[in-house]
Protein backbone atom coordinates (compact mmCIF):
# COMPACT_ATOMS: atom_id res chain seq x y z
CA UNK A 1 0.00 0.00 0.00
CA UNK A 2 2.73 2.38 1.16
CA UNK A 3 4.65 2.07 -2.36
CA UNK A 4 1.18 2.62 -4.43
CA UNK A 5 0.31 5.19 -2.40
CA UNK A 6 3.99 6.74 -3.40
CA UNK A 7 3.33 6.54 -6.53
CA UNK A 8 0.36 8.47 -6.44
CA UNK A 9 1.63 11.30 -4.78
CA UNK A 10 4.79 11.21 -7.19
CA UNK A 11 2.26 11.39 -10.23
CA UNK A 12 0.42 13.96 -8.06
CA UNK A 13 3.41 16.01 -7.40
CA UNK A 14 4.38 15.82 -11.04
CA UNK A 15 0.81 17.12 -12.25
CA UNK A 16 0.86 20.07 -10.24
CA UNK A 17 4.17 21.28 -10.54
CA UNK A 18 3.39 21.05 -14.39
CA UNK A 19 0.38 23.03 -14.20
CA UNK A 20 2.06 25.37 -11.74
CA UNK A 21 5.20 25.84 -13.86
CA UNK A 22 2.81 26.32 -16.77
CA UNK A 23 0.33 28.65 -15.00
CA UNK A 24 2.96 30.78 -13.90
CA UNK A 25 4.34 31.32 -17.24
CA UNK A 26 1.05 32.55 -18.74
CA UNK A 27 0.48 34.55 -15.25
CA UNK A 28 3.86 36.40 -16.35
CA UNK A 29 2.81 36.31 -20.48
CA UNK A 30 -0.34 38.41 -19.76
CA UNK A 31 1.09 40.38 -17.14
CA UNK A 32 3.68 41.37 -19.70
CA UNK A 33 1.21 41.83 -22.30
CA UNK A 34 -0.94 44.05 -20.73
CA UNK A 35 1.47 46.04 -19.50
CA UNK A 36 2.78 46.42 -23.41
CA UNK A 37 -0.57 47.32 -24.31
CA UNK A 38 -1.43 49.33 -21.84
CA UNK A 39 1.61 51.74 -21.62
CA UNK A 40 3.25 51.54 -25.30
CA UNK A 41 -0.18 50.93 -27.77
CA UNK A 42 -2.40 52.74 -25.01
CA UNK A 43 -4.69 50.10 -25.90
CA UNK A 44 -5.85 47.97 -22.36
CA UNK A 45 -6.86 44.33 -22.63
CA UNK A 46 -10.16 43.49 -20.58
CA UNK A 47 -9.10 39.42 -20.12
CA UNK A 48 -5.15 40.02 -18.97
CA UNK A 49 -5.98 40.95 -15.34
CA UNK A 50 -8.60 38.05 -14.86
CA UNK A 51 -6.38 35.41 -16.68
CA UNK A 52 -3.13 36.70 -14.27
CA UNK A 53 -5.08 36.65 -11.23
CA UNK A 54 -7.09 32.83 -11.63
CA UNK A 55 -3.35 31.66 -12.64
CA UNK A 56 -2.00 33.28 -9.79
CA UNK A 57 -4.94 31.56 -7.27
CA UNK A 58 -4.47 27.60 -9.01
CA UNK A 59 -0.16 28.69 -8.97
CA UNK A 60 -1.21 29.40 -4.49
CA UNK A 61 -3.40 26.91 -3.81
CA UNK A 62 -2.02 24.31 -5.58
CA UNK A 63 1.43 25.31 -3.85
CA UNK A 64 0.15 24.69 -1.02
CA UNK A 65 0.11 20.90 -1.26
CA UNK A 66 2.96 20.61 -2.41
CA UNK A 67 4.34 22.49 0.63
CA UNK A 68 2.78 19.96 2.81
CA UNK A 69 4.35 16.98 1.12
CA UNK A 70 7.88 18.35 0.94
CA UNK A 71 7.50 20.45 4.60
CA UNK A 72 8.42 23.77 3.10
CA UNK A 73 5.13 25.83 4.23
CA UNK A 74 5.95 28.86 6.47
CA UNK A 75 6.92 27.69 10.03
CA UNK A 76 8.84 28.51 13.33
CA UNK A 77 10.11 25.57 14.62
CA UNK A 78 12.80 27.19 17.06
CA UNK A 79 10.75 26.07 19.99
CA UNK A 80 9.56 22.85 18.75
CA UNK A 81 13.00 21.59 18.59
CA UNK A 82 14.26 22.77 22.39
CA UNK A 83 11.81 20.29 23.50
CA UNK A 84 11.67 16.44 24.26
CA UNK A 85 11.68 13.90 21.68
CA UNK A 86 8.32 12.50 22.99
CA UNK A 87 6.64 16.20 23.19
CA UNK A 88 7.84 16.61 19.49
CA UNK A 89 6.50 13.48 18.35
CA UNK A 90 3.63 14.56 20.09
CA UNK A 91 2.83 18.01 17.91
CA UNK A 92 3.82 16.28 14.98
CA UNK A 93 0.89 14.22 15.04
CA UNK A 94 -1.12 17.13 16.37
CA UNK A 95 0.62 19.02 13.25
CA UNK A 96 -1.03 16.02 11.08
CA UNK A 97 -4.08 15.77 12.50
CA UNK A 98 -4.60 19.83 12.35
CA UNK A 99 -3.89 19.45 8.27
CA UNK A 100 -6.21 16.83 8.35
CA UNK A 101 -8.89 18.77 8.76
CA UNK A 102 -8.04 21.92 7.17
CA UNK A 103 -7.76 19.60 3.60
CA UNK A 104 -10.65 18.12 4.70
CA UNK A 105 -12.16 21.66 4.84
CA UNK A 106 -10.85 22.45 1.48
CA UNK A 107 -12.11 19.30 -0.04
CA UNK A 108 -15.45 19.48 1.05
CA UNK A 109 -16.51 23.11 0.96
CA UNK A 110 -14.30 23.97 -2.38
CA UNK A 111 -16.54 21.71 -3.89
CA UNK A 112 -19.56 23.22 -2.67
CA UNK A 113 -17.88 26.64 -3.56
CA UNK A 114 -17.18 24.82 -7.30
CA UNK A 115 -20.62 23.47 -7.69
CA UNK A 116 -22.37 26.17 -6.56
CA UNK A 117 -20.53 28.32 -9.41
CA UNK A 118 -21.26 25.84 -11.77
CA UNK A 119 -23.04 28.80 -13.68
CA UNK A 120 -21.27 31.90 -12.97
CA UNK A 121 -18.33 32.84 -15.16
CA UNK A 122 -15.72 34.83 -15.16
CA UNK A 123 -15.65 38.67 -15.95
CA UNK A 124 -13.34 38.77 -19.24
CA UNK A 125 -12.80 35.61 -19.40
CA UNK A 126 -16.24 33.98 -19.87
CA UNK A 127 -15.15 30.45 -18.43
CA UNK A 128 -17.50 29.34 -15.89
CA UNK A 129 -16.15 30.38 -12.06
CA UNK A 130 -16.06 26.56 -11.29
CA UNK A 131 -12.83 25.94 -13.15
CA UNK A 132 -11.33 28.52 -10.64
CA UNK A 133 -12.85 27.03 -7.34
CA UNK A 134 -11.89 23.56 -8.58
CA UNK A 135 -8.23 23.91 -7.59
CA UNK A 136 -9.31 24.25 -4.15
CA UNK A 137 -10.88 20.85 -3.68
CA UNK A 138 -8.19 19.54 -5.69
CA UNK A 139 -5.56 21.17 -3.08
CA UNK A 140 -7.05 19.40 -0.40
CA UNK A 141 -7.27 15.87 -2.10
CA UNK A 142 -3.72 16.15 -2.81
CA UNK A 143 -2.77 17.51 0.46
CA UNK A 144 -5.05 13.94 1.95
CA UNK A 145 -2.85 11.95 -0.47
CA UNK A 146 0.55 13.81 1.13
CA UNK A 147 -0.43 13.08 4.73
CA UNK A 148 -1.17 9.25 3.94
CA UNK A 149 1.78 9.15 2.23
CA UNK A 150 3.85 10.45 5.51
CA UNK A 151 1.77 8.57 7.98
CA UNK A 152 2.30 5.04 6.14
CA UNK A 153 6.09 6.37 6.23
CA UNK A 154 5.84 6.70 9.73
CA UNK A 155 7.21 10.83 8.93
CA UNK A 156 5.60 12.79 11.62
CA UNK A 157 8.43 14.77 12.97
CA UNK A 158 6.70 17.86 13.50
CA UNK A 159 8.66 20.26 11.05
Amino acid sequence: MAGYLHRVGDAAESMIQLVGTVLFIIMIVSVFYEVIMRYVFNAPTFWSEALARNSMIWVVVLGLSLGIRKKDNIRVDFIVLMLPRGVQMALGYLRIALVVVFATVFLIHGMRLAITNLTQTVTGLGIPVFWIYICVPLSGLCMLIFLAEALLKEDTSPF
